[in-house]
């Protein structure tokens, strides 16, 4: 705050006169307690400035009137007032006035107020400067600099503020931005994250932990908080904290701008009633006259600070309206308040102190002051504060209210559970649903969630070091960059042909310790076994199983191919006469279990392979519970296993073909039945659907043609087809059928993994 320089005696006087006016208001209410009338003051009416008659206009004044509601009248004086040049009567008539009547009582009576300039600004430089000597000069030089600086300071803050760089582009834009978003990123394939939630799913959770799409995250943040919206809102409240935060701050601003208005009035007002002479003279620190090239320099100054102001406010304001973010909108509002008194800082900092002194000393300059002036002031008033408040909400904040809700429904309208990705070979975009977030769907996260859970905090040299037994709770750890690579892409059909033995055989519950020990010395394949049961478990739901046959009615589904790897027994995949669907290596059934279905033992040396043959080539009964629960659930499986609805096809009316061919003709005739095509899959029924279920051959080897080829050799055999079960007549020895595998094929149809076709044989 800038010191004001006044003499010790101007101060005394001042004290003494406020004693004087504390014991005449003491005085008074004391007669209005008393009752008693009051003295009768007297009111002077000015018809011209520069022509006053103290006895001109002068009378009783009922002493009912208000004593505080009413202008200040000033009597009239020889020249202007100064702090050493009036007596104390005249001080205290200045101070205190003439008039305790309303107002509104005075009707057309002229009256008089006090208006200082500023006094601590650096626009009043012009008022005071003075070269009377060579000290003089350069203060006045000094000071002139502030002036131009105060003018070019202010001048180039306007013209950054309106500049589009700093203002930003328009809200609007935000709009197209957001279309663009969703339509080229919000949804691709590329961004989904390991829990199986879109990218645009995150976004418009507010996803914190998100390494892109952070601006989308920052534009829907500051959208939610402005308008006072939660995540999935898209219709405003009444409350909103940012338009009314808004409001309050431009409100504030224009307060600012029209307090600076006032002051630019008053020294108006001033410049022109201070009387006008050749040369400004100044007398005991007083303004006694002004020369008329002053004047004009002043208004020229006053108008500089009326633009000046008046731009401010409006690029100050729409900078405000532009600010989204809660949390800088009153920094702004500080900010450009610092920017309207950059003249006060020159003022109080940098300007001489003889000029600082002159323009404080001022005293104030008498106008004449009309009841209508002040009813038209009030008007005025009236009129910037309600136009602070609408004109900005109207033009700028609902628009910007508007945008913002565009933008949010641009960004997090619709669905957003899903990614799509393009198929440059079949020039299709391929799409899929992915998980909702919400509290509801957190309560069974994703098995990769699970696993990298579980596996976030431990310790990495006893996860990883060679010398430890540490069990592998749910991941599956490579220790290369290929590894890591092939591992991570290959299918469960490549995967089963990796393991030649059934795994639940020799590491499942029903095998003794001692022989788990003496087949897996290591511990190696027993953890891995270990790994993949926990992980089919959890993925089921069932995280707390500890047997195969706690999971066993769960064979079945069609996502349970881990469950069918790990209890491959236990979900029948070394039997011939289950259920065709699902068991086969794509499937999660591996080589050894299938192979066992042959009584083939791999995990003995090659020259040590013991091989048992079945011994029946005969149907199955249609009322057998593999026939059975194979066509039951077979248009269900197929449309999974496809992804595709068969009910939107029209090709096959899928309802007649299920519950008319499917549910009464196969299952009322049985196998005979088999010798078609699937008109849904158009494949045959004996060959099977290769990575969905067996051939029906090898529960239907007679009605499939499996004895009536032709080839005698291979009749004998039940292998007349290539996908039949290879099976051996009671008349025929093992070792015939080994000597005739020999002969025909070397073992390759057995012992050549690549050869064995999803579970069936194929010769070369």
């Amino acid at each position: 705050m800038p010191k004001l320089f006044v003499p010790v005696s101007y101060v005394d006087e001042q004290v003494v006169l406020l004693k004087e006016e504390i014991a005449a208001l003491k005085k008074e209410v004391e007669e209005l307690r008393t009752g008693k009338a009051l003295t009768a003051v007297t009111v002077v009416k000015e018809t011209d400035q520069t022509d006053l008659n103290p006895n001109q206009v002068e009378g009783e004044i009922d002493p009912t009137g208000s004593q505080s509601a009413g202008f200040a009248g000033y009597g009239p004086s020889s020249s202007p007032s100064s702090p050493n040049s009036i007596d104390k009567g005249n001080k205290r008539a200045t101070l205190r006035g003439s008039s305790t009547q309303s107002i509104s009582r005075l009707g057309g009576v002229e009256t008089f107020a006090m208006v200082c300039f500023d006094r601590k600004s650096a626009w009043s430089i012009p008022l005071v400067t003075t070269i009377d000597d060579l000290a003089d000069f350069f203060d006045a030089t000094l000071a002139m600099l502030l002036l131009l600086v105060n003018i070019l300071m202010q001048g180039l803050f306007i013209g950054i503020i309106q500049d589009g760089a700093f203002l930003g582009e328009d809200y609007s834009n935000q709009v197209d931005v957001a279309k663009q978003w969703r339509r080229s990123f919000a949804h691709d394939s590329k961004y989904v994250d390991l829990t199986d939630r879109s990218l645009a799913s995150r976004v418009c959770n507010e996803d914190g932990s998100l390494i892109f799409a952070n601006g989308q995250v920052e534009v829907l943040t500051q959208i939610n908080a402005f308008l006072g919206m939660g995540k999935d809102d898209f219709a405003t409240p009444w409350l909103q904290p940012g338009v009314m935060l808004s409001v309050l701050c431009i409100l504030l601003w224009c307060l600012c701008i029209f307090k600076e208005y006032r002051s630019i009035w008053h020294a108006m007002q001033g410049i022109f009633h201070v009387p006008k002479s050749d040369r400004t003279t100044f007398g005991e620190g007083t303004l006694q006259s002004m020369s008329r090239g002053r004047v004009v320099v002043l208004s020229i100054v006053c108008m500089v600070r009326l633009g000046v102001a008046t731009m401010l406010m409006i690029n100050g304001s729409i900078w405000l309206s532009r600010t989204t973010s809660i949390s800088e909108l009153m920094l702004n509002a500080v900010a450009l308040e610092a920017v309207l008194h950059v003249d006060e800082f020159l003022f109080s900092g940098c300007t001489p102190t003889k000029i600082q002194y002159r323009i404080q000393n001022l005293p104030p300059v008498r106008v004449s002051q009309r009841l209508t002036r002040s009813t038209i002031e009030n008007f005025i008033i009236v009129v910037l504060i309600i136009g602070a408040l609408v004109i900005p909400f109207t033009t700028l904040l609902q628009p910007l209210t508007s945008t913002m809700l565009s933008v949010k429904h641009q960004m997090c309208g619709g669905n957003r559970t899903f990614i799509v990705t393009f198929n440059s070979d079949t020039q299709q975009t391929i799409g899929k649903s992915t998980r909702p977030i919400g509290s509801e769907y957190d309560r069974e996260p994703p098995m990769i969630e699970v696993a990298v859970t579980e596996h976030i905090f431990a310790d990495p040299e006893v996860l990883f070091g060679n010398e430890s037994n540490e069990t592998e709770m749910y991941i599956d750890f490579t220790s290369s960059d290929s590894g890591f690579q092939k591992w991570a892409t290959q299918s469960m059909d490549d995967y089963g042909t990796y393991f030649p033995i059934c795994l639940e055989e020799f590491l499942g519950e029903d095998t003794p310790q001692w022989i788990r020990d003496r087949n897996d010395g290591g511990g190696t394949l027993a953890r891995k076994w270990e790994m993949h049961f926990r992980s089919a478990a959890a993925f089921l739901g069932r995280p707390n199983a500890t047997y195969c046959s706690d999971l066993a009615d769960l064979c079945d589904r069609p996502d349970a191919r881990l469950l069918r790897f790990a209890c491959g027994m236990t979900c029948g995949c070394d039997k011939l006469f289950v259920n065709p669907l699902y068991r086969v290596r794509p499937q999660g059934c591996n080589q050894g279990c299938l192979q066992k279905m042959w009584g083939m033992s791999p995990i003995h040396h090659q020259s040590d392979r013991k091989i048992s043959f079945g011994r029946s080539c005969t149907d199955v009964p249609k009322e057998h519970p593999a026939f059975v629960q194979f066509f039951d659930n077979y248009i269900d499986a197929l449309s999974h296993f496809t992804e595709t609805s068969f009910d939107g096809m029209k090709i096959v009316d899928v309802d007649t073909y299920k519950n008319l061919y499917i549910g009464y003709v196969i299952k009322q005739v049985g196998c005979p039945e088999l010798k078609t095509y699937d008109d849904v899959s158009n494949t045959e029924w004996c060959r099977g659907y290769p990575g969905l279920y067996r051939p029906l051959a090898w529960i239907c080897p007679e009605s499939c043609g499996c004895k009536s080829s032709g080839d005698a050799d291979r009749d004998k055999f039940c292998f007349g087809q290539d996908f039949c079960p290879f099976t051996v007549p009671n008349n025929v020895t093992d070792y015939e059928a080994q000597k005739y595998l020999r002969r025909i094929d070397r073992f390759r149809i057995f012992l050549h993994t690549p050869m064995i076709q999803f579970g069936g044989h194929k010769l070369p």
